[in-house]
């Protein structure tokens, strides 16, 4: 026994449907019953599991690598511009 999903039996429903006149005859009945055994509640995705994410970081100002980076910035000014210099402290 084959197994559909609901889309896919509401497809074959439609066709089907479109050859039975006023209302189904018996064989026609035993056949949609047959056909609904074969239908399937399964998801077709995963569904993620959002407990295995990290927490965000958060903003510490205090933290040490804020306070005391490992590289100095000096900057010089002039009259016409701004020159800066990094090193690696």
């Amino acid at each position: 026994m084959l197994n559909m999903t609901t889309s896919e039996f509401k497809a074959w429903f439609d066709g089907f449907s479109q050859g039975v006149s006023d209302s189904p005859t018996k064989e026609q009945w035993e056949m949609i019953k047959k056909k609904m055994d074969e239908v399937s509640e399964e998801t077709p995705y995963q569904v993620p599991n959002l407990t295995r994410l990290s927490p965000p970081l958060e903003f510490n100002p205090n933290h040490k690598s804020i306070l005391n980076p490992p590289y100095t910035v000096t900057c010089k000014t002039n009259d016409s511009s701004t020159h800066c210099v990094s090193a690696w402290n």
